[in-house]
């Protein structure tokens, strides 16, 4: 669901002038009317409208007139209602879902839930910095922590992955977050990103909530964005919208809240399929990627933060891994398909760690660790003054 606050991220924060792309705010002073403008085109006229718990509105809106279908490149593009593969993958077990639902005011059939826009959402966009990455840093003050597959060839069709939920203390200008990820292409100004996970960003969403969230970048055409604010994710389900907050997180020693997701590549449309908590929240066209992301030659589970002027914040539950899976953050059920569309599951020697700054944030790779958790890594740390290399 759209946390339609969601600011256009393209990689140099430039004013592009690219089809399907909303224009960044963040060169240009706008006047209220032409807020009231933007608004109008983000917003798409409702259906139904409902107040929710967190004190945000979401439209159901009609599921052919999604911002997605204003990109040029989408003109004549086709809905699809649900992928032709099977999903094999299953959730963690849990005793309820941490995604909340909309009450008994579930949108109509052939709508979509969507988070408006407000004229706020738009103004923090021009504090908003980028939140797109992999592995690799992308600006001074980001770090990360996480594992990434490493076969021959590097043929990846799908990503899988159980994360446990937190809510780590995050400031203004400060993000920390954990996802899954497929990329195509080793060059930052090119390559072609696709993650989806959980993200603590108080410029980006308003608030010091954790919150769902995809993301995709088109490196070679230099467009993309976070959830839905620019035109590109086609969002199929009725049930779970984009950057919505999480009804529980973990705590330190207590109980542990999580979520299974994936990102998997249809083979007739090359389409890439988001997944969670067994519901397909809607694709990625393949149209958004210039033929670049017909299969990933990366993928992997990653913990990242971006400090902003501030001390570098936590990741995870804020505590290094100790082996207790109530201590510490960890993606688990970790699983991939290969280029013969079999699901497979990493095993030693076929993973890189990448810990960055480990004195501040590390991982650790812990094989299989039972039938519930299965293939898993733990990550994350305290952050702090002394993360930069």
């Amino acid at each position: 669901m759209v946390i339609i606050l969601l600011l256009c991220l393209c990689f140099t924060l430039q004013n592009f002038e690219v089809d399907g792309h909303i224009p960044n705010l963040s060169q240009n002073g706008y006047l209220d009317s032409e807020f009231e403008e933007r608004l109008k085109i983000i917003n798409k006229p409702p259906i139904k409208s409902i107040h929710t718990v967190f004190g945000h509105i979401v439209d159901c809106i009609d599921i052919n007139k999604q911002l997605a279908f204003d990109n040029p490149l989408l003109k004549n593009h086709k809905i699809q209602l649900k992928p032709s593969f099977k999903e094999t993958t299953t959730e963690l077990k849990v005793n309820e879902s941490i995604f909340p639902t909309l009450g008994n005011d579930l949108c109509p059939e052939g709508t979509i839930p969507v988070r408006r826009a407000t004229k706020e959402d738009l103004i923090r966009e021009k504090l908003f910095s980028n939140n797109i990455g992999t592995l690799t840093l992308v600006n001074p003050g980001t770090h990360f922590a996480g594992v990434r597959l490493n076969l021959r060839p590097k043929v990846y069709i799908g990503i899988n992955g159980t994360i446990s939920v937190y809510t780590p203390t995050v400031e203004e200008g400060q993000m920390s977050s954990a996802y899954i990820w497929a990329s195509n292409g080793t060059d930052p100004n090119y390559e072609n990103n696709i993650q989806a996970g959980w993200q603590v960003y108080p410029t980006l969403s308003g608030d010091v909530k954790a919150h769902f969230y995809t993301s995709w970048s088109n490196g070679h055409q230099k467009t993309g964005c976070t959830n839905l604010l620019c035109a590109g994710f086609v969002q199929t389900s009725q049930r779970i919208y984009l950057g919505t907050p999480f009804s529980s997180t973990s705590t330190y020693g207590g109980p542990t809240s999580q979520m299974t997701v994936s990102l998997t590549q249809e083979e007739i449309t090359t389409n890439w399929w988001l997944r969670a908590e067994n519901t397909y929240i809607g694709y990625f066209p393949k149209e958004l990627f210039s033929g670049y992301l017909y299969y990933a030659d990366q993928a992997g589970w990653t913990g990242k933060t971006i400090r902003g002027n501030l001390p570098s914040p936590p990741m995870g539950s804020g505590h290094l891994p100790d082996g207790n899976y109530r201590h510490s953050a960890y993606i688990a059920r970790m699983a991939y398909r290969d280029r013969q569309r079999q699901d497979a599951v990493p095993l030693t020697g076929e993973l890189v760690l990448d810990a960055d700054s480990p004195q501040c944030y590390n991982v650790t790779w812990d094989k299989y660790v039972d039938d519930n958790l299965q293939h898993t890594i733990e990550f994350g740390g305290p952050g702090g003054l002394d993360c930069e290399p």
